[in-house]
């Protein structure tokens, strides 16, 4: 009996290490089982047989008649229309079309002013009326002459019936006694007693005569 009380002290001292000696083998036990369950891989299970399926002959038709091959038809579809050019559209930027500006249609009655003859105390103009167009016509002359142009001495037409005068102050107005014939012309003259021989203006017909200047 004495090697039993011997050992008594040695228990005694290894009694509060059981414990944890336990809960390290329970520890270690539950490493164990959880890599041996992640290691092993479950077998994948082999799929299922494709299923056998029989010919269902056609309706209508026994066993041992062939059925007949269908005839195929194919439609060849419309060919495309080809796209259409559309029409040119004017851009804003264009000029828009414009007619060329009309020239002026040229007076039929017309008229020519010159000076026939001049001396100290006068001289004696002219005024030749034309007439461009197909038919007669009467004729209208106007002059005005400056403040110091002189007094009017005389007029007439030549080789043709007298115009009729009137006055409106420095303003002198013939009108024809007959027309002009077509494409024709007549001289109108007069005398006035001044040295001015240019008309501050002339017309006829209320169009401008020519050689003024």
């Amino acid at each position: 009996m004495v090697p039993f009380r011997e050992d008594r002290p040695a228990v005694r001292e290894l009694l509060p290490w059981v414990p944890t000696l336990l809960a390290i083998c329970a520890l270690i036990a539950l490493l164990i089982v959880t890599a041996t369950r992640f290691s092993s891989s479950p077998e994948a299970a082999p799929p299922p047989p494709a299923p056998t399926f029989l010919p269902v002959p056609p309706l209508g038709l026994t066993p041992g008649t062939e059925a007949p091959v269908p005839i195929l038809t194919t439609t060849t579809p419309n060919p495309p229309s080809p796209a259409r050019s559309r029409p040119r559209t004017t851009a804003a930027t264009d000029a828009p079309a414009t007619n060329p500006p009309r020239s002026p249609t040229p007076p039929d009655v017309t008229g020519r002013y010159r000076v026939v003859d001049s001396f100290p105390d006068g001289f004696i103009g002219e005024v030749l009326v034309r007439n461009t167009s197909g038919r007669d016509r009467d004729w209208r002359v106007e002059l005005r002459f400056p403040d110091d142009g002189g007094d009017l001495v005389t007029s007439w037409v030549e080789s043709a019936p007298q115009a009729t005068l009137s006055r409106a102050g420095d303003r002198f107005v013939w009108s024809s006694g007959v027309p002009v014939a077509a494409r024709g012309s007549v001289a109108l003259r007069f005398q006035f007693s001044g040295t001015r021989d240019r008309p501050a203006s002339c017309t006829v017909n209320r169009t401008a005569c020519t050689g003024t200047q």
